[in-house]
This record gives C-alpha cells, sequence and structure tokens, in this order.
C-alpha cells in the first residue's frame, strides 16, 4: 500500500498565503478608513460646524449679526453688536463690526460710543476718553443748533428736550471711566450733565451717590440715594448707599 509523502500533505496551495496577506491589508484599510471617518465627522461637528449659542451674550452676538444684514444702515445695530462682542471677550471681531458699521452709517455717534468701550476694553483709557470727548462736542453743537432754530421761532425749551440719548449714554460713559481713573470731581460732573437731560435714570443717581460720599458731599449723596429709591423703591445699589450713610429706615 503506498503512502503520501508527508511533504505533500503540509504544502499550501499555491497563492495561499498571498491571498491571506491581501485580506488581512483590506482589513486594516478598512479599520483605518473608518477611523479617519469618524475622526473627520468628530472635527466637522466640533470645530467646523456652527454651534448653537450658549450664553445669552452669545444668544445676542448672533441675532445683532443677522439684524447688521436686514438693517445695515441702522447705526444702533453695529454699536450693539460690538458691544456684546467686547462683553463675550472678542474684541478683535468687535474692531472689526465698529469699521464695517462706520463704513455702512451717516449717523456715527453709537459707533464712536462702541469703539471707546473697546478702547477701554484695551487698557487704553485716555484714548477711550479722547473718543468721548469728540462724541460730546459733536452732541453739544447739534444741541445747540437746535436750540437757536427754536430761539429764532420764540420758543424757549428745555434741555431734557433737546438732548440726544447718544449725549446722555457718552456723559455716563464718561463718568464711569473718570471714576475708575480715581478723578471724582470730574466723574460727578458728567454725571450731572447727563443728569440735568434724564433725571430719571436711578442708576445714575446712585453712581453720583456714591462719588459725593467719597467727596464727603453726604447731604447730596442722600439726596441722590432717596431720588433713586423713589423711582425703585427696593433699589438694592440705593439702600447699601444709604446705609453707609447710616441713614438706613430715616426719612
Amino acid at each position: 500500500m503506498s503512502r503520501t509523502p508527508i511533504n505533500s500533505r503540509t504544502t499550501k496551495p499555491p497563492g495561499s498565503r498571498a491571498q491571506v496577506d491581501r485580506g488581512l491589508l483590506a482589513a486594516v484599510l478598512v479599520v483605518a478608513l473608518t477611523v479617519l471617518l469618524v475622526a473627520s465627522w468628530i472635527v466637522y461637528a466640533v470645530v467646523i460646524a456652527p454651534q448653537p449659542p450658549r450664553t445669552d451674550v452669545e444668544r445676542q452676538v448672533q441675532k445683532l449679526e443677522a439684524l447688521s444684514k436686514t438693517q445695515p444702515e441702522n447705526p444702533r445695530v453695529w454699536a450693539d453688536w460690538a458691544t456684546a462682542l467686547i462683553a463675550a471677550g472678542d474684541l478683535s471681531k468687535a474692531a472689526t463690526v465698529i469699521e464695517a458699521g462706520s463704513a455702512e452709517v451717516t449717523e456715527t455717534a453709537p459707533i464712536l460710543l462702541a469703539e471707546a468701550k473697546l478702547l477701554d476694553a484695551q487698557s487704553r483709557r485716555s484714548e477711550a476718553l479722547g473718543v468721548l470727548d469728540m462724541v460730546i462736542d459733536k452732541m453739544l453743537k447739534r444741541e445747540q443748533d437746535k436750540r437757536s432754530e427754536f430761539s429764532e421761532t420764540g420758543t424757549s425749551i428745555d434741555i431734557a428736550t433737546l438732548a440726544s440719548p447718544y449725549l446722555i449714554e457718552a456723559y455716563v460713559l464718561q463718568g464711569e471711566l473718570l471714576s475708575s481713573e480715581g478723578d471724582i470731581e470730574r466723574a460727578a460732573s458728567s454725571y450731572t450733565s447727563a443728569l440735568a437731560r434724564n433725571p430719571q435714570m436711578a442708576d445714575v443717581l446712585t453712581m453720583r451717590g456714591d462719588l459725593y460720599a467719597t467727596l464727603g458731599r453726604m447731604s447730596e449723596a442722600e439726596g441722590d440715594y432717596r431720588k433713586a429709591l423713589s423711582m425703585i423703591p427696593d433699589y438694592a445699589d440705593a439702600l447699601a448707599g444709604l446705609n453707609k450713610l447710616g441713614k438706613a429706615g430715616a426719612k
């Protein structure tokens, strides 16, 4: 009886090793491609794809950016968008928005106010105050022109009626920056100019009251706190001011 040689039983068919190697390579390529696709999806989802706003500030930024496309002639939209970006800490984008807005609108006062806020956020306070001086001068000139027009007709008009909201905002911001600089007298004067044009600002009354208290003008400070409380009876900052004066609960 003949026997099959041992070598003939263990020898693989020709080409079988190459087929195994190709199959293994194909499997590796499929795994690598899958990993690459998953990684690409993660990069797109996390980095590239627009993310929904997560905070109130981000929602405000998104809303104002959309408004700038439908209302490009509205200076308030550009100014508010830049201000929201400053609040979000995106100073570079805020500067871009201010530049773009300035090229779109004719009334630049609100955009200049946003620029002053940006300069202050960049620790360039003296430049910020310079921009505010420019806005105030411009608005005062406009106010004076209106006063002259009414005067020619023999009509008297009070300063509050003539006031531009941009002038009031400029005075308030000027007061805040001067106060931060320690220039208390001038800061109080800025708040006074703002209140002359709109006396119904409880927050500004309280801030001026705080400055008066710092200057030792306690009676005037108390008066400001009480005026603020007459508008908002539970206004915490005004109540805190009275408490510091030892006047809490006193009429």
